[in-house]
């Protein structure tokens, strides 16, 4: 009875040893595919962040729009009830410029853009932003 206790006892810790090895391989791949996406939603979350910060600024307009106004004089400034229009007038080609790059960087709630061209040196732009 002996030699039957020992071969039962051998195929049982072989038994054991055969579903430990299975059960620590299945975590290691299961480990290895949540570490890619734990990776990834880690850079997904330093990107919502970092939009969170730039967008959810209050400030970030009024500072915008200093900007702009060191650029160019505003010749009309109308504030509506849920939105702002701004004016420019005769602005040269080059200030045009500049003030579309600003506003294609910035953070504006922009609702429309209107640029009409008085000559080939000037132009005139509307602007209407979003409060």
């Amino acid at each position: 009875m002996s030699q039957k206790n020992s071969i039962i006892m051998s195929a049982g810790v072989l038994l054991l040893l055969f579903v430990l090895y299975m059960m620590g391989n299945n975590a290691k791949k299961a480990y290895v595919s949540q570490k890619s996406a734990l990776e990834r939603f880690e850079s997904q979350a330093h990107s919502l962040a970092t939009l969170k910060e730039k967008f959810g600024d209050k400030n970030a307009m009024n500072r915008t729009l200093k900007t702009l106004e060191r650029i160019a004089p505003v010749s009309k400034d109308l504030q509506k009830s849920s939105s702002r229009l701004l004016m420019y007038d005769n602005i040269s080609a080059t200030t045009l410029g500049n003030l579309l790059r600003k506003i294609e960087n910035s953070t504006l709630n922009i609702k429309k853009l209107e640029i009409h061209r008085i000559n080939e040196n000037s132009a005139s732009l509307h602007l209407e932003i979003k409060k």
